[in-house]
């Protein structure tokens, strides 16, 4: 399910609609869950029972995984003048924001056919020559392939990555001028921890940059073990802009994935320059940082802009949309819009203008 809230001529219009996915369409019509979560759906016998049953469906010929398996929900890009719906088990769909505010599922993007697996949730939009760069990820070797789409929505040969041996999931990649990282986490692969709820380390990144032709600088989040990442306090983080930054948002986590508050951290001299937190039993989704000028010509501070996200208040059961001052060291509020309904914790979001 997608949230939706549009800002125009001083007035809110808020909107959640599902993504109309072949996998939603199937079970709607069903009445009942059919195609478990592959990266997430695994935590007892019924999930095995449930992934037996579409084994058996896929081998009897009567379901078709070519026509997608995902959920559209982890995040959202904009790439060659369409907005995607992006979730890495699947491809991406493609999904229009009308003028009332509605949402509108517009169909899967297979790229005219030449790309039939899966796409990143995270691709990297290069915003000089408007190509975007994404990559698949596999089971069976080659486990990485890295490919990029054009201007005009044209997706290119993709390059394998023979160099990983082993199906480490990769969540987020990062991209300079030159260079494509991508950070092979430590934990592997195995069916037999994903069947009892400890199979992946997801990690995300805050920024690279190239430093001169010798050094590339690379930051981002440092999870050591799938246990620290569930139970222990942690920084989460807003995706960076691929060249140097000096400012990062991140969103405080004491229980995944309830963010408590958020911080300002200067990557310069490594200090926290700003903090908030949204109060006894108030949790946000991850913080947003957009410019307050949106034309990327325009010189102006780094900071000089607003956060937003989403906070959700579990005694009063309410959820407010919340625009900060980034360059205020309290996050100072800026607007507050009480929502109709709870925002769910734990998702990426976008910021659009027309």
């Amino acid at each position: 399910m997608l949230h939706s809230l549009r800002l125009s001529n001083g007035l809110a219009t808020y909107c959640n609609r599902y993504i109309k996915t072949h996998k939603y369409m199937l079970e709607r019509d069903a009445g009942f869950p059919i195609i478990p979560n592959m990266l997430s759906g695994f935590y007892g016998l019924l999930d095995i029972f449930r992934f037996l049953m579409v084994m058996k469906r896929i081998m009897i010929g009567h379901l078709d995984i070519m026509k997608g398996i995902g959920v559209a929900n982890t995040s959202l890009a904009f790439v060659s003048g369409k907005l995607l719906a992006l979730c890495e088990s699947d491809l991406p769909y493609i999904v229009n924001l009308t003028q009332q505010g509605d949402i509108e599922t517009l169909g899967r993007w297979d790229f005219d056919k030449k790309l039939l697996s899966n796409m990143t949730a995270h691709p990297k939009v290069d915003m000089e020559t408007k190509e975007t760069f994404a990559f698949s990820w596999s089971f069976t070797f080659p486990h990485l392939t890295f490919f990029r789409i054009d201007e005009k929505g044209v997706k290119h040969n993709e390059v394998p990555i023979f160099s990983m041996h082993k199906p480490s999931l990769i969540h987020d990649f990062a991209l300079t001028k030159s260079f494509a990282i991508f950070h092979e986490t430590q934990l592997i692969f195995s069916l037999a921890k994903v069947l009892t709820g400890r199979g992946f380390n997801a990690a995300h990144i805050i920024n690279p940059w190239e430093n001169g032709t010798e050094e590339i600088v690379f930051v981002a989040s440092n999870v050591k073990t799938v246990k620290d990442f569930l139970f222990n306090r942690k920084l989460g983080i807003v995706l960076g802009k691929e060249k140097k930054t000096r400012y990062a948002y991140l969103g405080v986590l004491d229980e995944t994935p309830k963010t408590s508050g958020l911080v300002k951290i200067d990557l310069e001299t490594g200090n926290e320059v700003g903090r908030r937190f949204y109060g006894l039993g108030c949790f946000g989704g991850e913080p947003f940082f957009v410019r307050r000028n949106s034309d990327e010509d325009v010189e102006c501070e780094e900071d000089d802009g607003f956060v937003m996200t989403y906070v959700h208040n579990e005694h009063t059961d309410e959820t407010i949309f919340l625009l900060m001052d980034a360059q205020s060291p309290e996050f100072t509020t800026i607007a507050a819009v009480k929502l109709p309904r709870r925002v769910p914790y734990g998702f990426h979001g976008l910021f659009l203008t027309n």
